[in-house]
């Protein structure tokens, strides 16, 4: 088996076409869609109008990719939310745990952590894993506004 819950570097198909794509639209880039059934270098992204011909869709595979994804956390100032999720998935991989905020510090210091991090074929998984449940906790935020919003109407509230 494979993945983070291991410690050990992801498989190669764990990255799948929806992580790259996820991946993609957080560093605000587009996963070209190339709708046309022929496969000429002529045709154009539906989506960004570029030509296939001049451009490639990343891999999430390399070194560069990785520093991207990092640097993009780090100005959207989501570094600590980040750290303490990939640490929870270093300390206890197959559990839930809430991290203590206290505890930042020593997971800075924490050698092994780090070469364990900055692995891309961790890292890379990583932050797509991290997107998901981000997306999750979004869409659970949504659903329970939704519904608190219905309980408030049907109490006479506005």
């Amino acid at each position: 088996m494979c993945g983070v819950n291991d410690r050990e570097a992801f498989c190669e198909e764990a990255m799948t076409d929806e992580s790259r794509k996820r991946l993609t639209e957080y560093l605000e880039g587009c996963r070209h869609d190339w709708r046309f059934p022929y496969t000429g270098s002529d045709m154009s992204c539906f989506k960004c109008k570029q030509f296939k011909s001049t451009v490639t869709d990343r891999t999430f595979t390399t070194g560069n990719d990785m520093l991207d994804l990092k640097n993009k956390i780090v100005e959207k100032g989501e570094g600590e939310e980040f750290i303490k999720f990939s640490y929870m998935k270093w300390v206890y991989p197959e559990t839930q745990v809430k991290i203590n905020p206290a505890t930042i510090l020593a997971i800075r210091s924490s050698a092994g952590f780090d070469l364990w991090l900055i692995n891309p074929s961790i890292f890379i998984p990583l932050v797509d894993e991290w997107l998901k449940e981000k997306e999750k906790r979004f869409q659970h935020t949504k659903v329970f506004n939704a519904i608190k919003a219905t309980a408030g109407i049907l109490e006479g509230k506005p």
